[in-house]
């Protein structure tokens, strides 16, 4: 349940350098996808989302 509440946070946000990085990190440790350095975007994100999706965090 508290990754849903990430995950809503992630897309309520019109642009990733308005989320706060703590929510980055928090996704990090209970995806286990690990935070890309130079952009979080959209890519990331598909990451996450299949984690999610796929059950395994």
């Amino acid at each position: 349940m508290y990754l849903n509440y990430l995950i809503d946070l992630l897309e309520a946000c019109d642009a990733w350098d308005e989320v706060p990085e703590w929510v980055y990190e928090e996704v990090e440790i209970q995806t286990g996808v690990p935070i890309m350095e130079d952009c979080h975007g959209d890519a990331w994100l598909e990451q996450v989302m299949e984690v999610v999706k796929g059950g395994n965090h």
